[in-house]
């Protein structure tokens, strides 16, 4: 995280289709608000052209993100930009996903890049199950810094997807799954977790900080006098929280739910 997985994928996407001539590359955002951080991202770093599914030019010139609809029409119609950039939430659509997977399409997409993939980890979830119908894609790659989040299962859609695991869900969740209790349902814990770190490791690359080689970190304090009005202000403030905890029994989360208001009281009084 924050070594370049974005700028890798650009570059990696115009080296494939300079030596294969690829038509489309997809761009699939796990977080919908990096659609547009994408589309900043190649223009500043790359001479090919790009554009967000669904964005239109309004009357009034301005640009906007149509709906599903909309989508679905531009995936209906010759697309001339190379990078086509959608969110998860898209691919809940039948639609969407018949023009994707359509063995002669229109746009023809030979790459498929999804950002953040860790959040593709529900098997169950309607935009998940219709991810892993984008399969018969040539170069597929998944970027995240943390795939491994809370629980092995959260690996399998993104394995799945990519062609590392071949097994099903159940198959996959008692692999890795320690059940117990009464009915023999009841997740007691994990096992061969070696084992998919191995896997983890043999299909992907991992980069840390050190390869930056970045000299220590200096940590610099200023300090910023409030005005009158706002340290009396704040004051009020500091003086109602100890009237407040001297009265009643308060818990952890109240009480920093008050340093918080002491923050705003330094950051932005309005």
């Amino acid at each position: 995280m924050g070594l370049g997985k974005t700028l890798q994928a650009i570059y990696a996407a115009e080296e494939i289709k300079k030596r294969e001539g690829i038509e489309h590359c997809l761009i699939i955002c796990g977080v919908n608000a990096l659609k547009t951080n994408w589309k900043k991202e190649i223009e500043t770093h790359s001479n090919l052209s790009c554009r967000i599914l669904g964005q239109i030019i309004t009357k009034r010139g301005k640009l906007k993100i149509g709906g599903v609809s909309e989508r679905v029409k531009q995936l209906q119609n010759p697309i001339d930009e190379f990078f086509v950039i959608t969110n998860i939430e898209t691919l809940r659509d039948e639609k969407i996903i018949k023009e994707l997977t359509k063995k002669k399409p229109i746009n023809k997409f030979e790459m498929i890049v999804a950002d953040e993939c860790h959040k593709f980890k529900n098997p169950s979830a309607t935009q998940s199950k219709h991810f892993l119908k984008l399969k018969n894609i040539k170069h597929k790659i998944g970027l995240t810094g943390t795939l491994l989040l809370n629980s092995p299962l959260d690996t399998y859609v993104p394995l799945k997807w990519l062609g590392v695991e071949k097994s099903p869900f159940t198959n996959f969740k008692y692999f890795y799954c320690i059940f117990g209790g009464p009915f023999g349902s009841d997740l007691l814990g994990y096992k061969n977790i070696d084992y998919l770190k191995e896997v983890l490791s043999n299909h992907s690359l991992r980069r840390t900080k050190d390869i930056l080689k970045l000299p220590p970190k200096n940590v610099i304090n200023e300090y910023v006098d409030m005005n009158d009005a706002q340290q009396i202000f704040y004051d009020n403030i500091k003086q109602g929280v100890i009237d407040q905890v001297d009265k009643v029994h308060m818990s952890t989360a109240n009480l920093l739910a008050m340093v918080s208001r002491l923050r705003q009281a330094t950051a932005c009084p309005s």
